[in-house]
């Protein structure tokens, strides 16, 4: 069975554009346009990797972050943003991400992080 990830963005080329990426290698992928609809999605349902922009209209930021985690506590969270600012990296690392990519984000670069976070961890 494919692994499944959740992409969040509210700019719909974007998101589609990583769907479009992840389903290519063979992963099972959920769009959401905003961070409501991505709390509806983890609802019951479970994800190896969530993917969302850091920053999006109603919820996003870390507070996203923390909530997608306490509803999901298994997945991996990876937090992109056009806007390269420490702060909110350091925000979002801190509340749960897995790690942070600056927009635009290269597709190879995208790719090894998801491998990365989905690689089963040593203990």
């Amino acid at each position: 069975m494919a692994q499944r990830i959740l992409v969040v963005d509210d700019d719909r080329e974007f998101r589609s554009a990583l769907v479009k990426i992840f389903e290519r290698e063979g992963y099972s992928v959920v769009p959401a346009a905003d961070g409501d609809e991505a709390l509806d999605c983890v609802r019951g349902t479970s994800f190896a990797l969530i993917v969302a922009d850091a920053r999006m209209p109603k919820l996003g930021g870390p507070e996203l972050v923390r909530r997608l985690k306490e509803q999901c506590p298994g997945a991996a969270l990876i937090v992109v943003s056009a806007l390269p600012d420490g702060q909110i990296r350091a925000d979002m690392l801190e509340n749960g991400a897995f790690d942070f990519v600056s927009k635009p984000v290269r597709r190879d670069e995208l790719l090894r992080l998801a491998r990365r976070a989905l690689a089963p961890r040593e203990h």
